[in-house]
């Protein structure tokens, strides 16, 4: 069986490529997902629990990336055993191009599945694939708007900062005015005495002040290999 789909994410290639790599995402973007280890870097582990009729299951995953073409492209090899409700396993493949509204995220999966998964026909779990990935995609983007906000608030934060270190009271909601790199900030004067201690407060009040989240998310890839386990799940009595 294959499954093919499109995203627009509109955030450059480098950063949707950096979101390959963090793990967490699949506990915040795909329901049921409750642990994601990384073994190393090509290689991570999933716990996913299901609903199977009125019982529950637990699925393990296994993914490796392989072929790895950083930011561009890789391939994940992906197997998912459910017990007595089946396994699955396959690979995908993931290219990343820049387009104008950012980066297009082109995904393919090809896959074996067995056991009752296998009872299943092709076009419900197509179907349910499809709208799987919509979750997660919508997902993927509510957390990646909330890092944006909270980096735009840091910013702000640190501009407010830097005036105030040197006698200044700066409008937080005007345009950002940090120096540019290598620019020597005037010495401060008698009339203005350093304020190291309360930059030092405000520096550190932003960045904790930020939410207690990754910096990016895990994109699809890291999803198909969970998905194709617990497809079919949710309709097998």
């Amino acid at each position: 069986m294959e499954i093919t789909g499109q995203q627009i994410i509109a955030v450059p290639v480098q950063d949707v490529w950096n979101a390959l790599n963090n793990p967490e995402v699949l506990k915040h973007c795909l329901p049921g997902c409750e642990k994601v280890e990384q073994i190393s870097p090509e290689e991570f582990h999933m716990l996913v629990k299901a609903a199977v009729g009125p019982l529950r299951a637990s699925f393990k995953g296994v993914l490796r990336m392989t072929e790895v073409k950083p930011p561009n492209s890789c391939v994940m090899n992906f197997e998912g055993q459910g017990g007595a409700v089946g396994f699955a396993k396959g690979l995908s493949n993931v290219e990343l191009s820049e387009v104008p509204e950012g980066t297009q995220l082109s995904y393919t999966a090809k896959f074996q599945i067995g056991g009752k998964l296998a009872q299943v026909g092709s076009r419900l779990i197509d179907s349910v694939a499809k709208k799987m990935a919509d979750d997660f995609f919508k997902a993927f983007r509510e957390q990646m708007a909330t890092v944006e906000v909270a980096d735009a608030s840091t910013s702000k934060a640190l501009t407010v900062a830097l005036g105030v270190a040197h006698g200044k009271e700066l409008d937080a909601n005007a345009p950002n005015l940090l120096p540019a790199p290598n620019v020597n900030l005037p010495a401060p004067t008698s009339d203005t005495p350093p304020h190291d201690n309360e930059v030092d407060d405000l520096l550190g009040k932003s960045k904790f002040s930020m939410p207690t989240v990754p910096t990016w998310w895990l994109a699809p890839a890291a999803l198909l290999g969970a998905l194709i386990a617990i497809l079919g799940s949710r309709f097998i009595h």
